[in-house]
């Protein structure tokens, strides 16, 4: 679980038997991750716990870093600083048997942690206990449920069979070392893809395999990847990379036959096998619907919800807050429109200045530097996502930085998917102010290393969809009137708001395409295609909505507590300094930073 974890943090997406079983038992995690010693602490603490306790954090640090060569290579570039050494290449471990594993380090791990004395420890080590806490204690509950089941390797939209060709595409080679780790990865492909199928057999057998529609994408995308053959992505890249190592002819030659013999020979059947193993087990879904009509489904949403969003308020607050700002939105768009017939013109065909993406980038670090932190690391490529990955990525992506070294942030652009009325905001979203800018800047901060190799995706998508949707309301656009802005950011928004209100429906309260009907008419909405879309994402991928919608609310909620405490001391610049030196945390937590940033008058507190 681990090890699949770092790799949703590796690839940063933008968006685009039935009946009900009984009800879940409740998910009561009040005061979860909270230390019951005060939580200031005692900052100087005991010199010789704090060092045990930093050995901890090392041999956490070292478990993340070597589940698998690709989580290791991608967290640290250069790992002998961090005393770590190479590992046998692996793509990790995956199955009933490596669940089992990691639930009991899970629990041993928590009861190391406790055994800490809370306020013998540093600040920053304060922090990163009440994180650990947050999060092993969620593990514990998830594996006490037998939740694992739930789970899948091969999501249809961003498993890891469409994660796959662009990590080992994007896998740089520092030397030749890196080519033979390389190499041998590719021949892992098919040992790994056979124990996802395994355990999909487990799921099965369980009750608990997806429906039919998601094994069909899922087939689709293998066959989209293994069309491509003589023009394959790993046969473009491997070539351009070794090439830049400058070998001698013979040494380069021969890499670059193993490779094509590798990919053509073993990666495509490990696909063409994946499709087979999934068709064979087809038709063995009893649910078509939301994770509701699972017994555990309702529990396993919460775990999805807390897990990846981090935040504090139940299924029901959320869906309540949701509700209450769609309102909201419907009644601004309302207005903004009714006083003002031609604002929709812009909003339907929106001139934002450059359809460039490069030129957007540079347009966006220099417009908003009076709103965020000036952040160095200035460095990034901009890539086009190769033809056989078109169908099976959205319109754009980021790649994150290894945590030790800032320089090699790429952007991949689909140019099968994306618009050019909404370039713009995507590069807003995946660049600056965005992932590319939250990430760089909180790898080139002093903060601990563990802290930069754990991640709450809530507060990661929250941070650049936050950064998108303030796009609209802090950039002074040469040809969109500001009030038509403000609608563009609203109807983003309320889009955002919608689907992830659905994603609840479906996946929590059992709504049907029926039920979402009714909900969207609410707003005088009457679109078969669009809830049609919304019931069947949240079916693929529950609660992935709720990392960028919900993730943002907090964000922007926050902001606005800081606001209504400071008045005219507020300045969100220094605001978006105290949220990403806090780094991505949960936002149980991250609110007490706030709140710490607020009783020091606005100025930015460090987060431990």
């Amino acid at each position: 679980m681990k090890r699949t974890l770092f790799l949703l943090l590796v690839v940063l997406i933008i968006i685009p038997c039935c009946g009900c079983g009984p009800a879940a038992e409740p998910f009561d995690l009040h005061g979860f991750g909270s230390s019951e010693e005060d939580p200031a602490g005692d900052a100087a603490g005991d010199a010789a716990v704090q060092a045990q306790f930093d050995e901890f954090l090392y041999q956490q640090l070292e478990a993340l870093a070597t589940e698998d060569s690709i989580s290791l290579h991608y967290s640290l570039r250069y790992p002998e600083n961090f005393g770590i050494e190479r590992i046998e290449p692996t793509l990790g471990a995956y199955g009933a048997e490596e669940y089992a594993r990691v639930e009991a380090q899970s629990r041993k791990d928590l009861e190391t942690l406790r055994s800490f004395r809370y306020e013998e420890l540093g600040e920053e080590q304060q922090f990163i206990y009440r994180i650990m806490e947050y999060s092993l204690e969620l593990d514990t509950w998830f594996f006490s449920n037998e939740l694992q089941y739930y789970k899948t390797m091969f999501n249809p939209e961003t498993g890891f069979h469409t994660d796959l060709p662009v990590l080992l595409a994007e896998y740089k080679f520092y030397g030749e070392n890196d080519v033979a780790e390389y190499l041998a990865l590719l021949s892992d492909v098919d040992r790994i893809f056979k124990d996802g199928v395994a355990f999909e057999r487990i799921k099965s057998e369980k009750g608990l395999f997806m429906p039919d529609f998601a094994v069909d994408r899922i087939v689709e995308s293998c066959k989209d990847f293994t069309s491509h053959r003589e023009n394959n992505l790993l046969l473009e890249t491997f070539d351009t990379k070794v090439d830049e190592l400058n070998l001698s002819e013979e040494q380069s030659a021969a890499y670059k036959e193993k490779n094509k013999s590798l990919v053509l020979n073993e990666v495509i059947p490990a696909y063409d096998n994946l499709a087979a193993g999934l068709k064979e087990l087809k038709g063995t879904g009893v649910n078509d619907g939301g994770l509701s009509h699972f017994e555990k489904g309702q529990q396993y949403y919460e775990y999805l919800m807390k897990a990846y969003t981090g935040s504090s308020y139940s299924i029901d607050e959320i869906a309540q807050k949701i509700d209450e700002r769609l309102d909201v939105l419907a009644g601004g768009i309302g207005y903004i429109a009714q006083n003002n017939d031609s604002v929709w013109d812009y909003v339907e065909d929106p001139d934002f200045g450059s359809d460039d993406p490069v030129e957007i980038l540079e347009i966006l670090k220099s417009d908003l530097t009076y709103f965020y932190p000036e952040n160095t690391a200035t460095s990034y490529t901009v890539k086009k996502i190769h033809p056989s990955l078109e169908s099976s990525f959205s319109a754009a992506f980021y790649l994150r930085t290894p945590i030790d070294d800032v320089s090699s942030a790429v952007i991949y652009i689909n140019d099968s998917k994306i618009r050019s009325d909404s370039l713009y905001t995507t590069m807003a979203h995946e660049g600056y102010p965005g992932h590319l800018y939250q990430d760089t800047y909180f790898n080139s901060s002093d903060a601990h290393p563990f802290r930069k190799m754990i991640a709450t995706m809530g507060y990661i998508e929250g941070w650049a969809t936050y950064a998108e949707l303030n796009t609209y309301y802090l950039t002074q656009f040469d040809n969109i009137p500001d009030d038509a802005a403000t609608l563009l950011g609203f109807n983003s928004e309320f889009d955002l708001a919608i689907r992830a209100r659905c994603d609840i429906g479906v996946n929590y309260e059992g709504w049907g395409l029926d039920e979402i009907r009714e909900y969207m008419g609410r707003f005088g909405i009457d679109n078969y295609n669009a809830r049609k879309f919304f019931y069947d994402y949240a079916i693929k991928d529950p609660a992935k909505i709720l990392w960028y919608y919900f993730g943002y609310y907090e964000l922007d909620r926050l902001g606005d507590l800081a606001y209504e405490e400071l008045g005219d001391a507020f300045s969100l610049k220094n605001f978006n300094e105290c949220v990403l030196s806090a780094g991505p945390v949960p936002f149980s937590i991250l609110r007490g930073v706030v709140e710490d940033f607020i009783a020091a008058g606005g100025q930015r507190q460090e987060a431990a």
